[in-house]
């Protein structure tokens, strides 16, 4: 699970596109949380009420 930033922050993070509002946007991410399978995932988002948008 990533943590995306629509403003630059003061500090380096590392750096990717992506789609926001149907635009493609530069933001800066961090990786917060690492799950073992898709499974584990969907039982995080579904207890914690986090919509995870899953894609291939």
């Amino acid at each position: 699970m990533i943590r995306v930033y629509l403003e630059a922050g003061n500090i380096a993070r590392p750096m990717s596109d992506f789609v926001v509002d149907g635009k493609n946007v530069l933001c800066e991410f961090d990786v917060f949380k690492i799950f073992n399978d898709e499974v584990e995932a969907k039982e995080y988002a579904k207890n914690d009420n986090i919509n995870i948008i899953f894609s291939n």
